[in-house]
C-alpha cells in the first residue's frame, strides 16, 4: 500500500488520458478530446431568466458533470479517481502501515548527519494526505 501511495503521489499522466480511457471510444479520443464549455455567458443567463424552458449548452449539464469532465482531463486525474479511497485512508483512526526510507540529502544540514543521506518515515496516512494536497493544488484550493 505504501509503494502504491508513493507512486500515485508522483504520477502524472498525459492530459486527457483518463478522459479517453473512461469514454465510450478510447481509441478515438486518445489524441484529442472534445472541448469543454465551462461557463454560461451573461447573455445566456439573461435568456434563461426570460424563458426557463430553453435548454442551453451547460444548462443541461450539472456542475458535478462539468467538474468530472475537467478532472478527467487533468494530468493528475488518477488521484481524483481515487479521491474517496484516499479520504478513507486519511480518516482511519488506528495506526497505519509505515516504513523508514533512506533518502539523499540536499546538504542543507536539516536532519542530516553530514553523510549526505537522511532517514525519513513514510506512513499511509501521510502519503494519502500528500495525494489529497496534490488534488487540492490542481483544483486551486490548496496553496503552497
Amino acid at each position: 500500500m505504501l509503494y502504491v501511495l508513493k507512486k500515485l503521489k508522483s504520477m502524472r499522466v498525459w492530459p486527457g488520458t483518463l478522459w479517453a480511457a473512461l469514454s465510450n471510444d478510447p481509441s478515438n479520443y486518445v489524441n484529442e478530446q472534445p472541448s469543454a464549455s465551462l461557463s454560461l455567458t451573461h447573455t445566456q443567463r439573461e435568456k434563461r431568466k426570460i424563458d426557463d424552458d430553453v435548454v442551453l449548452g451547460v444548462d443541461s449539464v450539472g456542475v458535478g458533470e462539468i467538474l468530472s469532465d475537467v478532472v478527467k482531463r487533468s494530468s493528475v486525474g488518477i488521484l481524483f479517481y481515487f479521491y474517496g479511497w484516499l479520504c478513507e485512508i486519511v480518516a482511519i483512526p488506528r495506526r497505519l502501515p509505515s516504513t523508514w526510507n533512506v533518502v539523499e540529502s540536499d546538504g542543507d544540514g536539516d536532519g542530516d548527519d553530514g553523510s549526505g543521506v537522511r532517514v525519513e518515515m513514510d506512513d499511509a496516512r501521510r502519503l494519502a494526505k500528500d495525494c489529497l494536497q496534490v488534488v487540492g493544488r490542481e483544483m486551486g484550493v490548496v496553496m503552497d
